[in-house]
Order: C-alpha cells, then sequence, then structure tokens
C-alpha cells in the first residue's frame, strides 16, 4: 500500500490472513536448484501461470522487459524494498513518539491538533493520516494516495469545512482542530 515494501509478514486488509514471504530474497533457481539437491519436489501453484493475475504479468513480461535493460534490475528492487522497510520503521517510531501529543480520541472519532499536523513534514503529514485512517478504519482498504491528499489539502481550509472521503469518513476542519469521523 503506498511506499510499502513488500516484507516476509504482508497482511492481507481486512481478510484476517497473514502471507509469509521467508524466501523473498531468494530467487527461484536457487530454490530449485536447492530442492534438486535435497531430493524435494517443490509444489506448483497453477495459478502462477495464468496471466489474468497482474503478479504474473509483472513476472513473465515486465520483468524480463527491465532485465532487458538492467540485468541487475532484481537486486536494485530488493535494495529498495530494504530502503524503503528502513525509512518505514523510523515514520512508524516518529509517529510513536508524537501520537499523544497530536491525536486525541472522541465519541468513536479522532481529532488532531491542527497546529502540532500542520508542523510536520509533509511525508510524517502522509504517515501520521494513513495510521489515523488504519487506526479507525481498521485497515487501508478503499483509502488512496488522492485520499490522504485531500486530506492534507484539508490543512488549509477555513474552518467550517469538511472533506468527504471513502467508507462514509469525512474530515471536519474545526478551531484549531481536525476531526475524522465515521457517518
Amino acid at each position: 500500500q503506498g511506499m510499502q515494501p513488500l516484507t516476509e509478514w504482508e497482511s492481507l486488509g481486512d481478510r484476517r490472513l497473514m502471507v509469509i514471504r521467508p524466501l523473498l530474497k531468494v530467487s527461484r533457481r536457487e530454490v530449485e536448484a536447492y530442492c534438486q539437491q535435497h531430493a524435494l519436489a517443490p509444489r506448483e501453484d497453477s495459478s502462477n501461470l495464468s496471466f489474468s493475475y497482474l503478479r504474473n504479468r509483472i513476472r513473465y513480461e515486465l520483468m524480463p522487459l527491465l532485465q532487458s535493460y538492467n540485468p541487475k534490475v532484481n537486486e536494485a528492487l530488493l535494495r529498495t524494498a530494504d530502503t524503503l522497510a528502513g525509512e518505514l520503521a523510523f515514520f512508524e517510531q516518529q509517529i510513536s513518539r508524537i501520537w499523544d501529543k497530536v491525536v486525541s480520541e472522541e465519541e468513536g472519532a479522532l481529532v488532531l491538533k491542527a497546529k502540532e499536523v500542520s508542523s510536520l513534514h509533509p511525508a510524517l503529514q502522509r504517515y501520521l493520516l494513513r495510521e489515523v485512517l488504519r487506526r479507525l478504519l481498521g485497515s487501508l482498504e478503499d483509502i488512496e494516495w488522492k485520499h490522504i491528499e485531500k486530506m492534507r489539502a484539508a490543512l488549509d481550509l477555513p474552518r467550517g469545512k469538511r472533506v468527504i472521503l471513502p467508507r462514509r469518513l469525512t474530515l471536519y476542519v474545526e478551531n484549531e482542530r481536525y476531526k475524522l469521523a465515521k457517518n
């Protein structure tokens, strides 16, 4: 979601399922060689051959094309994922540090202090708003970049304005605070 990289543990939204990818950094060839060396018969998921899934079109069409431009694109993508994972951990740490100073709960809504939110770096604003939405909704399903940016733009709106968001949410611009509530 957004800049969240693939990790070894990935939640699938509201489905309450955790996908484990312990071999994310191991190539298919390495897995096949290991299986052959240890006389293991790997299971093949037939869905991995279907081009109706975006992941397979990326795997079988886009990745070979990118590799024709840069033979080390896989390594570059893994480095990028590692970098993003570190930066996300930093954002999470920063949000934990400021949460109680910036966010409060009020009758099923989350309230943000306008001055404190406005003083944050835009990247930290985005991450804070994502976390506010995630905590209020339980997941970020149906939430897109444009919704986060719409919320950020509301930081400059005069009081009395509101922003309608997916999943029956409204962001109210009030005196010195922003209130995010379910309708």
